[in-house]
């Protein structure tokens, strides 16, 4: 099932949205993207208390998860630990070991993990991009120019119609065996940098907004 945005529009004005509007675009240091998209949306959202959920911007009606990007850019959307991971999915429990071959040893990704994966594939998703307290409704991309200098559109999509576009393709293993990917635009991997730490050892989820494709897109161009 397929949502619209016109599902939200009790709560969330499209057609206020949708108007041409002065874009206040390079927020002054400090002033962040979420309290930029709140008062920029208007109509009761304020930025969320809960740092470590996925809702960003919330009006107590429609939860918004933001990814501020740049085309191509890629953008983490969930991280954590092999056991996490196998804590929140069970069913995965048959390739734990070959996911810390990969996360924890740093060996190349087998390609025995696919099957199962993709037996899993919605539960996958969801963990990485709905998380399991407060869900997001819609997901906001607030694209910026390459030197990250101006904001130049705004995107919002229904978030289950983005886990519906990405359930249309397959876990696959790319040559270099480090990444696996599902589509154009979700990738899973080790997560390394940190400098060494520990947390180098997480499996890191990731998209690339520009490349989703999602039904009932709202695509919203900044006035400069």
């Amino acid at each position: 099932m397929t949502f619209t945005l016109d599902d939200y529009r009790g709560a969330f004005n499209l057609l206020y949205l949708s108007q041409k509007r002065v874009n206040a675009s390079t927020a002054k240091r400090g002033y962040s993207e979420e309290h930029w998209l709140a008062k920029y949306l208007d109509n009761g959202f304020t930025v969320s208390d809960d740092k470590k959920g996925k809702v960003d911007v919330t009006n107590g009606t429609v939860n918004i998860q933001l990814k501020k990007s740049k085309i191509g850019q890629f953008q983490q959307v969930a991280r954590g630990t092999v056991d996490n991971l196998i804590t929140k999915i069970p069913e995965l429990t048959t390739i734990e070991e070959q996911l810390k071959d990969r996360c924890v040893h740093k060996k190349l990704f087998d390609a025995s993990v696919l099957q199962s994966l993709n037996e899993n594939k919605r539960k996958i998703v969801e963990h990485a991009l709905l998380g399991y307290d407060k869900k997001p409704d819609i997901l906001c991309i607030s694209e910026w120019n390459k030197k990250d200098t101006r904001r130049e559109k705004l995107h919002f999509m229904p978030m289950k119609n983005v886990v519906e576009s990405l359930l249309e393709y397959d876990f696959k293993l790319r040559k270099s065996g480090t990444v696996i990917e599902l589509g154009p635009s979700f990738t899973i991997q080790r997560k390394g940098g940190d400098s060494g730490r520990v947390s180098a050892n997480d499996i890191q989820f990731k998209i690339v907004p520009s490349r989703l494709n999602v039904e009932d897109l709202l695509t919203i161009p900044q006035e400069h």
